[in-house]
């Protein structure tokens, strides 16, 4: 199992991180920034759909059954590798490139203020807003929770069905042929 974690976990985190990284650096206009959505989260499905192959393989080293427990914990430490890899490039990317945080966050502000709010609801979203900001920039933990939060819950929701579908138990009327 461990081999099949690392490799299926490392294959998804190297994609997914590298089109993180290439769509962020193509960035430079907020038309940009809602087209590197589309790719990111897009991506983030290609590269996650790696849980099912992973246990796919596994449930294959195995004889062809699995449980739900074994094939969820091959999905929850790919999602673990993938959510770390995802985390760490993030970071590295708004280390690298800070200003970009800055016109996200002005293009938030500007996606607000567009909306046909009554006035105390358009205060409150961008005091909402505003206090976002702050904790994003002044906090590491903020970012390294708000950051995985983005994936890891999606990443267990394809490991959850992954492993429903994928979960298969010896069937007990099944004769063994031996040659």
């Amino acid at each position: 199992m461990k081999k099949i974690v690392l490799t299926y976990g490392l294959i998804s985190a190297v994609l997914f991180s590298g089109v993180m990284a290439l769509s962020w650096s193509a960035m430079n206009a907020e038309s940009s920034y809602r087209g590197a959505e589309y790719i990111g989260f897009s991506s983030m499905f290609v590269a996650l759909s790696v849980i099912f192959f992973a246990i796919l393989k596994h449930r294959n080293n195995l004889g062809g059954t699995i449980s739900f427990g074994k094939a969820f914990m091959v999905g929850f430490w790919i999602s673990l590798i993938v959510t770390l890899a995802y985390v760490s490039t993030w970071m590295t990317m708004t280390s690298i490139k800070p200003e970009m945080m800055d016109k996200f966050f002005e293009m938030q502000h500007t996606h607000i203020m567009a909306k046909d709010l009554p006035e105390a609801e358009l205060n409150a979203k961008l005091a909402d807003a505003k206090e976002m900001k702050v904790k994003y920039v002044n906090s590491a933990g903020y970012r390294i929770v708000a950051t995985m939060i983005e994936i890891f819950p999606i990443a267990l929701l394809i490991t959850l069905i992954s492993s429903l579908i994928l979960s298969k138990k010896k069937n007990p009327n099944e004769q063994v042929v031996l040659d």
